[in-house]
């Protein structure tokens, strides 16, 4: 099953992704993490280093390894990711996405 909702985010779609994040995570950097972890999902054939573009990342070059050690840490939770995949898909999927 693939959950695209489109070739690439719009400006919209990545500010839905950090609000939804921001429900979930209170510090910024994680909120990033959270979001794009999500939107990897959502948006399969676009890399790490582009959507970590559309998310104002440092250094996107970076960001898949971010994410790895992110996922390593006690504060990682990936009910957190499917909250902000749910948000993003909820206009595709209905009640089911959330």
């Amino acid at each position: 099953m693939t959950l695209a909702i489109a070739d690439r985010p719009s400006p919209e779609i990545i500010e839905r992704a950090l609000a939804a994040a921001k429900e979930t995570q209170r510090n910024e950097q994680r909120c990033r993490y959270v979001a794009l972890d999500a939107l990897l999902v959502v948006f399969p054939s676009m890399t790490a280093t582009r959507l970590a573009l559309h998310l104002a990342y440092d250094r996107p070059a970076s960001a898949s390894a971010l994410i790895a050690t992110a996922k390593g840490r006690e504060w990682w939770d990936e009910s957190h990711v499917d909250h902000v995949i749910g948000t993003l898909v909820a206009d595709q999927y209905g009640e089911r996405a959330l």
